[in-house]
């Protein structure tokens, strides 16, 4: 299912780029040490050309990763971005096909008024992934 899926994303990340990774970025949060990734997973859609007959329920998905590299320094940024990029793209998780490289972009926070300042680098993946259900998903954990 997709949340093992994402999961499996985020093990690679934390075993081989960055042990600190997290799913969300709390802007006043100055307790994380830089650099860390925050990442971000889109809900997957049906993929165009790759239909079933019977359903769509079974049809591939497309899903979405973006992982964005925050640091003390833009040369900092863009090397974890590097070894962001060397460890995911082309890499399969289980039930899915290659994550490909879509897109990315590199900005800054610097302002006199949020320290310290925060420089970041962000990559886009996507990739296909067989969303086969057997029974129903389970309970989201509180």
């Amino acid at each position: 299912m997709s949340v093992a899926v994402e999961n499996s994303i985020l093990d690679r990340l934390r075993e081989n780029v960055l042990s600190r990774v997290v799913e969300t970025e709390n802007a006043a949060d100055t307790g994380i040490a830089m650099p860390f990734l925050v990442v971000s997973f889109g809900t997957p859609i049906r993929a165009s050309g790759d239909h079933g007959l019977v359903n769509s329920r079974n049809d591939t998905k497309i899903g979405s990763v973006v992982v964005r590299v925050v640091s003390v320094t833009a040369e900092s940024a863009r090397q974890v971005r590097d070894k962001v990029v060397y460890w995911l793209e082309g890499w399969s998780p289980e039930n899915s096909g290659e994550l490909l490289l879509e897109m990315g972009i590199g900005t800054d926070n610097a302002t006199p008024t949020t320290k310290p300042t925060r420089f970041y680098q962000t990559i886009g993946f996507t990739y296909r992934t067989n969303l086969t259900w057997v029974g129903e998903p389970p309970t989201p954990e509180p």
